[in-house]
This record gives structure tokens, C-alpha cells and sequence, in this order.
């Protein structure tokens, strides 16, 4: 597997970060919140029609913001599965979307074992920190 790299600007403090592929969007979750796609999709506008996008977006929106934090960072997709599915309901409409996100929810389990990845971050100033991020 690859190791992605690169600079982060978090709170007026640069961060280098050096991770394994598979765990970078988790580790951009840890420190940012989101990652770069995950929020084109949040900057997405709610539409009031048809209802039931409505219902679905906005439910896919609150579980986002009312999930344990124990499970926060683990998706290890890019965008997150919450925001795969919204863009699956928007783009193929109820049938379709709930299809391919039920696909893609699977795959995540199945993917997912008890692997670990450490994240080494070095901090402006010379000081590092080695993070392990857990997948689950």
C-alpha cells in the first residue's frame, strides 16, 4: 500500500502528515472534520423537492451530526458513506440509491477488519506525534 503526504493548514498551524493510503480520509476526518469531498457535499443545497430527497437528505444530515464519536473518523471512503448515499439519492433517485448504497455499506463491512495504521504528524516547530488510528 501507498503512504500519502502532505501539509495541513488546522487552526493557523501548519501540520505535515504522512499516512497509509488507506486510512487518509479518516486521519483528514481526525484533524479537519471532513474531508475535501465530504464537504463539497455538505455545501450541497437542500432541495425542498421532491419530499422524499428532502427527508432523506435531511436525515442522512442529522445522523452526521448526532453519531458517537466512536464511530466519527472510521469510514475509511472517500466521500463518507453518509455522503456516498446522499449523492446517491440525488443522482439515481430512491430505488437506485438506496441499491447502491446498501452495495456500498456492505463493502464497507467487509472491508473492515481490526486494522491498525499509525499516522506520524509532525507539528510546526520540530514536534512530533505518532497517532494510531484505529479502524473498527
Amino acid at each position: 500500500m501507498g503512504e500519502a503526504s502532505g501539509q495541513l493548514e488546522i487552526d493557523g498551524a501548519s501540520v505535515e502528515f504522512r499516512v497509509p493510503d488507506h486510512v487518509l480520509p479518516g486521519a483528514m476526518r481526525a484533524f479537519l472534520g471532513a474531508t475535501p469531498k465530504d464537504s463539497e457535499v455538505d455545501d450541497l443545497a437542500i432541495l425542498s423537492r421532491p419530499i422524499w430527497l428532502n427527508v432523506v437528505v435531511r436525515s442522512l444530515r442529522l445522523y452526521r451530526r448526532m453519531r458517537p464519536r466512536s464511530i466519527d473518523h472510521r469510514c475509511v471512503y472517500d466521500p463518507s458513506c453518509s455522503r456516498y448515499a446522499e449523492l446517491a439519492f440525488r443522482k439515481c433517485g430512491f430505488l437506485k440509491g438506496a441499491q447502491v448504497t446498501i452495495g456500498r455499506l456492505r463493502r464497507g463491512v467487509l472491508d473492515q477488519g481490526s486494522r491498525r495504521a499509525g499516522a506520524e504528524v509532525h507539528l510546526e516547530g520540530g514536534r512530533r506525534v505518532q497517532a494510531v488510528l484505529v479502524k473498527t
